[in-house]
């Protein structure tokens, strides 16, 4: 009998231990609005909130990157269309000089039309962002794609290699903006006999209307034609551009509505539902309560009172 009691009232201690242990935590969790104060309260729920946790953090760097890529990109499909009505202009001023009433000094007044679209196109080529970093660069982001040598010609310097990639999604990467060696440098030709570069193009017939050399008409008719052939190229690449945007924009939508989704998944494994919290802490108060009645009664039970009739 005596071993017995001794038996019962351990298992009454622990209890009480037990009930105290679990109405401490959750006393906690009620302060704190949580349902985890460690992983050991609940390792599944711990380790699937982890990976949860996991998962909006990746998908917040996404976001990230599909709003600066957007901005990086919307901003180059502008400037790009800007460059395209520079390029007509050029083309109106070259079939303009093609008139044979124009005399040399109105042809170098055109000349200085299409110098200052050259400059146009300089400034818009070696545009940076808030961070200093040249929109066209590519992978050279820092260093400018044309530089103007003290002789005041133009050196492409920068704006090769390859564009950069930026991841958006699990297993998805979009291109950021062309370089300026595929927008501006290597333009194709039509018989795809080669390529050339806009600044070239634009300098030669800056020289060839400033001088009127013997052999102007025909090598302004090839000018008129590579003016076309640079407003073709410059528009597939807004084209190109715009596809991407549209891309982003989807990809923005369907990102924001898995973070929103994740997140209140989230919300739901680790926020307190303070309504069950409470009620458990009222049930453990009543266990508890109880606990104490019985380990009082064992404790005060005795053999004597056991075989009293």
């Amino acid at each position: 009998m005596r071993i017995s009691n001794l038996e019962e009232q351990r298992t009454q201690i622990l209890d009480l231990q037990r009930l105290g242990r679990e109405m401490a935590r959750q006393r906690t969790c009620l302060g704190s609005g949580q349902k985890l104060e460690q992983a050991s309260d609940d390792p599944l729920l711990a380790v699937r909130s982890m990976d949860i946790r996991r998962r909006v953090g990746a998908q917040t760097i996404w976001l990230e990157n599909i709003q600066e890529l957007d901005s990086r990109l919307a901003v180059a499909e502008t400037l790009v269309g800007r460059c395209v009505t520079l390029i007509r202009e050029v083309y109106e001023t070259l079939v303009h000089a093609h008139n044979d009433a124009l005399g040399a000094s109105d042809r170098k007044a055109l000349a200085a039309s299409v110098r200052a679209a050259c400059d146009s196109f300089v400034a818009m080529i070696n545009t940076r962002d808030t961070e200093g970093i040249y929109l066209f660069g590519g992978e050279q982001s820092f260093m400018p794609p044309v530089t103007r040598q003290s002789d005041g010609s133009l050196e492409e310097t920068g704006g090769k290699g390859e564009r950069v990639r930026v991841a958006v999604a699990d297993d998805i990467v979009v291109e950021s903006v062309d370089t300026a060696d595929a927008v501006f440098f290597r333009v194709p030709e039509k018989t795809g006999a080669g390529v050339f570069s806009v600044l070239d193009f634009l300098t030669t017939m800056d020289e060839l209307l400033s001088t009127s050399p013997a052999d102007f008409h025909a090598r302004l008719a090839e000018g008129i034609n590579a003016a076309n052939q640079v407003s073709e190229h410059l528009l597939l690449v807004r084209t190109a551009l715009g596809g991407r945007l549209r891309q982003l924009d989807a990809l923005g939508e369907s990102q924001k509505q898995e973070k929103f989704y994740s997140e209140r998944l989230l919300h739901q494994l680790e926020d307190l539902d303070y309504a069950t919290s409470i009620s458990r802490i009222n049930q453990l108060e009543m266990a508890t309560e109880a606990a104490r009645k019985t380990l009082v009664q064992i404790t005060r039970s005795s053999l004597f009172q056991a075989i009293q009739p």
